[in-house]
């Protein structure tokens, strides 16, 4: 199917080699690999992402059971996640909880180089833990697999904040100004995204 690919020796062999690679820092920092299903109620992505994203408005692979249930492929993992650890009620008062994750994702949106339908996705999640040293962690890792895979020099960390609720709700309002007196035409998307999400402007490339 469109926006689909094989994958096939030798670059299946090299994909296998980064996962093991990558575990093996993974459990050096003491992350836990979990799995959670390929499809979930569709419920999930709509209270945790917003009806206004992209994902929800237009990207998910949703269908009907036998029993008229709504269900989605998963557009992205860290709503299972937190799923999975409510439900099966594992986080403990003081205790960080570290776990990671590597799952197919899936969202239709148009095929274009290195951007498929289905793609696999890494993800760490740092759970019950806040603050500088918690954010400092999931860079050193990320830097530490870089490292592990040979990237040794040549990359570096530009990290963005949009703050609390109350500064992005500003920033929006100064945005819709700006967009408003020197962008007047918006593409279709960016159009709607004026109104529900104007943040997501931000992400076209047209």
């Amino acid at each position: 199917p469109r926006g689909t690919q094989d994958i096939y020796p030798p670059r299946s062999l090299i994909c296998q080699k980064v996962q093991q690679i990558i575990a093996e820092i993974l459990r050096q920092n003491n992350y836990q690999p979990i799995i959670f299903p390929t499809f979930e109620a569709k419920e999930l992505f709509t209270t945790s992402l917003g009806f206004t994203t992209d994902i929800v408005h237009k990207e998910m692979y949703t269908f009907a059971d036998r029993s008229d249930r709504q269900l989605v492929l998963r557009p992205e993992g860290t709503a299972s996640v937190v799923r999975l650890v409510c439900q099966n009620k594992l986080i403990k008062e003081s205790y960080p909880l570290k776990l990671y994750y590597w799952a197919n994702m899936f969202r239709y949106e148009r095929p274009q180089q290195g951007r498929y339908r289905e793609f696999w996705q890494l993800g760490v999640e740092l759970i019950n833990a806040e603050g500088i040293i918690a954010d400092y962690q999931i860079l050193k890792l990320t830097a530490d697999i870089f490292r592990g895979l040979g990237i040794n020099k040549g990359f570096s960390f530009k990290l963005n904040y949009l703050g609390n609720n109350e500064t992005k709700e500003r920033y929006k309002k100064k945005l819709k100004g700006f967009i408003k007196k020197t962008v007047p035409d918006l593409c279709a998307d960016c159009q709607r995204r004026n109104e529900t999400n104007p943040l997501r402007i931000l992400d076209c490339s047209l």
